[in-house]
């Protein structure tokens, strides 16, 4: 889950791995891709789509932390690489189901794996998810991706995201939308764990860290009364 960590006596940062992604696939609507060696996105030549659903656990964030910042990375380790399309990270509303099953388009999906027309749990508000039921309409972040290499996504909008999950949201990740809905845009996003989110953030001071300060500052009133 974490690969690294790291604090100050101020702030503190997590790297994570990514424990779940799957493709929706648009030309093979009840296959799933939970197992495939890549996650995908975008518009394929011949104009159906991809969208592609990650999640994070972030259960190792203290609760009652302020996160100050976060960066979702993934790369491109082959495929297309024309044109310059943009791709929005939204935060989901519905819970998925990552699947095992491979090959270039997936294979049948089992019972709790997503599918462009089912979460694994029942179907989605419209196939390929919902904007504004299985998704939140707004995008919380967004990058053009155009060649091969690793690309980042870091807003206010994600900190939202995982400052909600943090603070008792449901976490069920985000799905990635090519935004311009044109034809050769797909792309192929590295998998199996590779996607690295890094958060920074504050944490709740230790009690004993509290109560340490308070017995300082009544110490420096005492001596200040005595001067």
């Amino acid at each position: 889950m974490f690969f690294s960590a790291a604090s100050s006596s101020h702030s503190a940062m997590q790297v994570l791995n990514s424990v779940a992604e799957t493709t929706l696939n648009e030309s093979s609507v009840n296959n799933n891709m939970g197992g495939h060696a890549t996650m995908h996105a975008g518009f394929t030549n011949g104009g159906t789509e991809r969208r592609g659903l990650i999640q994070f656990d972030v259960s190792g964030i203290p609760s009652g932390s302020t996160i100050t910042s976060v960066t979702l990375q993934l790369t491109v380790p082959s495929g297309n690489t024309a044109n310059s399309p943009n791709f929005a990270l939204h935060r989901m509303n519905t819970v998925w189901g990552e699947g095992n099953k491979s090959g270039n388009n997936g294979a049948a999906a089992g019972a709790g794996e997503a599918t462009w027309n089912d979460s694994g749990f029942g179907a989605w508000a419209t196939p390929g998810a919902g904007s504004g039921t299985d998704y939140v309409a707004a995008a919380s972040a967004n990058t053009n991706v155009l060649g091969l290499g690793s690309y980042n996504w870091s807003s206010s909008g994600l900190s939202a995201d995982v400052q909600a999950w943090v603070d008792g949201t449901a976490n069920n990740g985000w799905i990635l939308i090519e935004t311009t809905s044109v034809s050769g845009t797909a792309r192929r996003f590295s998998s199996n764990g590779a996607p690295t989110l890094t958060v920074v953030y504050t944490p709740v001071p230790e009690p004993s860290s509290v109560a340490l300060l308070g017995l300082g500052g009544i110490a420096l009133i005492l001596r200040r009364r005595k001067a």
